[in-house]
């Protein structure tokens, strides 16, 4: 006889599966609800996160700008900067209409008004640059900071809020699923196996895209201010403390010899810190894409001869072999490029340090060559990266970690490469550039490299 199911049982089952049934369709529906909730909020709290960049580097390429201005700098590099503060302001407006298109009317009209107070007084600070009516200077710097600090605080509270209710709704989903867990573990406990693998995968990944986020937000809002700060506070000064005391160093005649030591410590810490300013500088402007390259025939012999000067009258043996070439390059770039390789051979590297320069398969290749210990195989992948120390030193000695990941950045901007090689127990930084037809007299533009180009 075949014996026949408890109805109640049934009944409880088909209950229960419905309840459970309805529960799943429910978390799903939810589920996919808050997916495109989330995905809006993470979209709109990338753009605010980007166009804070744009603010950021409006601001530091006006005050690159300003700093050039006020410092006697030459015509040509003012402009350059006045150019580049143009595109940055340029690329902050593309960012906050695209910011705008996907936020409510209300923070639209707020973000669009501050952001166009911040353009209209960046344009003010650099028509007095034009007008070089400096009294008024100040009072425009002022009136633009506040704008800034307008626009950065409109910016991060939008993105912080976006942050917020991502978590906030990685919460409410937690919270469901814990419920369907619940019910499901009586019934389906394959069912709960599933649902808990997929809860957990995917509370796993937010919590790794939500930390992702929020690390590189820090680490690109310190970068800014640190590059922001340290170049506006330091170069002005820095130039004139180089100044003053190579001046005092050249008018040797008066001197005794106790003074002429201290002078001489002055001019080569001066000319260290000098070229870590213009390595922080430099990748600001990279970052915010405002560099640009002034491409003519150089003379190399002349060039190298300018940037192992202040090495030599330091005591450092350099050995530069005499050289008849020429390339196609920035005059400027170049010599910063060399100024950070010699650098490096000369404070980490070994005694023996040369610079040579020859052509090969259609290029011209520069050597710096030193005998030192050269670097350890598990960074040399990743050598000319930004940040890169071995030992808790920078490879870079006297630096931050910039200056390789600068100089191949340069490299590159001028349609060359970089390398770095170990041959018969010697350290060698390969520079490879387009050789020139015809070479232009450096003497015509020495004039513009100042002393803030001579350094290190």
């Amino acid at each position: 006889m075949v014996r026949k199911p408890n109805s109640d049982f049934v009944q409880i089952l088909v209950v229960g599966a419905t309840l459970t049934t309805l529960l799943v369709l429910a978390v799903f529906l939810v589920n996919r609800e808050n997916s495109g909730a989330v995905a809006d909020d993470a979209q709109t709290a990338i753009l605010s996160e980007s166009a804070l960049s744009a603010a950021a580097a409006v601001r530091n390429a006006t005050s690159f700008a300003v700093v050039l201005a006020t410092s006697g700098a030459a015509d040509a590099p003012v402009d350059d900067a006045r150019r580049g503060a143009g595109e940055a302001s340029a690329e902050l407006k593309s960012r906050i209409e695209r910011l705008s298109a996907v936020l409510p009317a209300g923070e639209r009209r707020s973000v669009t008004d501050s952001e166009a107070a911040f353009r209209a007084y960046t344009a003010s600070v650099l028509d007095v640059l034009d007008a070089e009516e400096s009294p008024g200077l100040v009072e425009a710097l002022q009136t633009q900071g506040l704008a800034y600090s307008d626009l950065t605080t409109g910016l991060a509270e939008i993105r912080d809020a976006r942050s917020a209710e991502i978590l906030l709704a990685g919460e409410g989903v937690g919270r469901a699923a814990n419920a369907v867990r619940f019910l499901v573990v009586f019934l389906l406990p394959l069912g709960i196996m599933i649902g808990v693998w997929r809860a957990v995968r995917r509370t796993s990944e937010r919590r790794i895209l939500t930390e992702e986020l929020r690390h590189e937000r820090q680490v690109s809002q310190s970068k800014d201010s640190f590059i922001a700060d340290v170049s506006h506070e330091l170069r002005t000064p820095l130039t004139g403390i180089y100044g003053f005391a190579s001046a005092l160093e050249d008018d040797d005649q008066t001197l005794n010899p106790t003074s002429r030591e201290l002078i001489g410590l002055i001019v080569t810490e001066a000319a260290e810190l000098a070229r870590m300013v213009d390595d922080l500088v430099a990748a600001g402007r990279i970052d915010a894409n405002a560099i640009s390259y002034s491409i003519e025939p150089i003379a190399l012999s002349q060039e190298i001869e300018e940037v192992v000067r202040p090495f030599k009258r330091r005591g450092v043996s350099v050995e530069v072999d005499d050289i008849g070439i020429s390339v196609q390059a920035d005059r400027l770039r170049l010599r910063q490029l060399l100024r950070n390789l010699v650098s490096n051979a000369a404070k980490y590297g070994g005694r023996e340090l040369a610079v040579t320069a020859y052509h090969r398969d259609g290029m011209v290749v520069i050597e710096v060559i030193d005998d030192g210990p050269g670097v350890s195989a598990e960074v040399e992948d990743r050598l000319f990266n930004r940040y890169v120390h071995q030992n808790g030193s920078a490879l870079l000695q006297g630096s931050v970690g910039l200056g390789l990941a600068i100089a191949r950045s340069f490299a590159i901007g001028m349609n060359g490469t970089l390398e770095y090689r170990r041959v018969d127990g010697l350290t060698i930084f390969e520079v490879c550039l387009p050789p020139a037809v015809a070479v232009v007299p450096a003497s015509e533009t020495s004039a513009m490299i100042g002393a803030s180009t001579e350094p290190g």
